[in-house]
């Protein structure tokens, strides 16, 4: 019998651990799940359920809707494995018409590498108080100079990506990502408000 306990034992302590984690684990992601409902509620948004994970019965998701008249998207994903797998949410903020140029814009030094790997022309303004500020290329200049050419979009593009690090924009969208899951209401107001009030100062 002791022999049976000192070889199995270790077993049974792990299946009881499973038990109650999986269970509790379940528990909270249905209880975050329920608060983020709510708060897509307040914001006049749709709570779209994901696939679920059959042994958890809970799964992805995300929210999706009109802010302020722009096409609004949020969602939780994960980066890394392991103890160094982190939960993050993405923003978009769409533009009314995609510019269809290969534009991506991103701050300086923040992700330049990646950026660097991007297919595309890199461009310049011609004010170097702003091009020495971020990472800008295209595939035509056509439609994207005239419109980064503003004065006032250039200090409204560097007043956001200094309060909403980890910001990028393309093509058709301005993307945020913030650490953790976001699902405060005033926080949601805030950083969708300042993200539609920047795609609407886009015209293509």
């Amino acid at each position: 019998m002791e022999n049976f306990i000192s070889e199995y034992g270790p077993l049974f302590g792990i299946g009881a651990f499973m038990i109650v984690i999986f269970p509790l684990s379940a528990y909270m992601a249905k209880r975050q799940r329920e608060k983020i409902k709510q708060t897509a509620m307040q914001l006049g948004l749709q709570f779209n359920e994901g696939m679920k994970m059959p042994f958890l019965g809970v799964g992805g998701w995300n929210v999706t809707g009109k802010y302020e008249g722009v096409d609004v998207f949020f969602e939780t994903f994960k980066r890394g494995s392991g103890k160094n797998k982190k939960t993050y949410t993405r923003f978009r903020a769409y533009f009314a018409q995609p510019f269809n140029s290969g534009l991506h814009i991103s701050r300086e030094g923040l992700g330049s590498k990646l950026m660097q790997k991007i297919k595309g022309k890199d461009i310049q303004t011609g004010n170097p108080d702003f091009d020495n500020k971020f990472l800008l290329k295209a595939n035509s200049e056509a439609n994207v100079i005239p419109v980064l050419l503003r004065p006032d979009l250039q200090q409204a593009l560097i007043r956001f990506f200094n309060d909403f690090k980890g910001s990028h924009i393309q093509d058709d969208a301005i993307e945020f990502v913030a650490r953790g899951t976001v699902y405060d209401v005033d926080r949601l107001r805030t950083i969708f408000g300042e993200m539609t009030r920047l795609t609407k100062m886009f015209k293509v």
